[in-house]
């Protein structure tokens, strides 16, 4: 099992780093400076807690990993403001008696997002069994609900990349919403096999949706996805 631990982790690591030396070469580093932030934070958030395993108290090494997915987490929320700046449609956009200002603002956009992703985080802990050994991590099931919140609002048709961007995090944020309620309901059940399953079937969609990027993370053809509202957007 270690060596699956090990092997895992190998594989998301060269991954990563395809992805961002992808990104140099195609000249995109500048425009997705924020999304290549992230995947440089990724490899060096696994090198300092690979090294703290062995050189830390366990209390010490839960304050930095605490720490870490607090960074982790306002990353995550930069980049989703950044993705509805880039690629929402103000709803009000055609009203007359609406305020530019207010009403199209993206910060109102992302505040309704922060919102619902707020509210639905508690109401997913709330269903779920509070005796787990494994309770949810409620920034994980926050992030991954911001970024879905996106696929609610009008989209552009523009901005491909970024389109793109988006599909790869939602599908990562539904992965890692089921991972961890499949988690914590199979610590409840204390199945170790069924939560080793969600841990990896996590960790291969990860990798599958950092093959997707490194592959389509660049301008050429694309063809038309319908999202939410009747809109399409261009992400493949």
């Amino acid at each position: 099992m270690r060596l699956a631990n090990i092997l895992l982790l190998l594989v998301t690591l060269i991954a990563t780093v395809a992805l961002l030396a992808a990104l140099h070469r195609r000249k995109l580093i500048r425009r997705l400076s924020l999304f290549a932030a992230l995947m440089l934070f990724y490899i060096v958030r696994a090198g300092v807690l690979l090294g703290g395993v062995k050189l830390w108290y366990p209390a010490t090494y839960l304050q930095v990993e605490s720490v870490l997915s607090l960074f982790d987490l306002i990353l995550q929320l930069v980049l989703a403001y950044w993705l509805i700046r880039r690629l929402t449609v103000p709803r009000f956009k055609s009203l007359r008696f609406a305020s530019p200002g207010f009403l199209d603002s993206a910060w109102l956009r992302f505040a309704a997002g922060v919102v619902m992703a707020g509210g639905l985080t508690v109401l997913l802990v709330s269903l779920l069994p509070g005796y787990s050994p494994v309770p949810l991590d409620r920034a994980i099931i926050f992030s991954g609900l911001m970024f879905l919140f996106l696929l609610v609002l009008p989209v552009r048709k523009e901005n491909i990349i970024e389109g793109r961007l988006l599909l790869g995090f939602c599908v990562v944020s539904v992965a890692n919403i089921l991972s961890q309620c499949g988690r914590t309901l199979a610590a409840a059940e204390n199945d170790p096999r069924l939560f080793l399953i969600w841990v990896y079937a996590n960790t291969a969609v990860w990798i599958g949706v950092l093959v997707f990027w490194i592959l389509r993370l660049q301008v050429g053809s694309s063809s038309s996805v319908p999202v939410a509202n009747g809109t399409t957007a261009m992400v493949r």
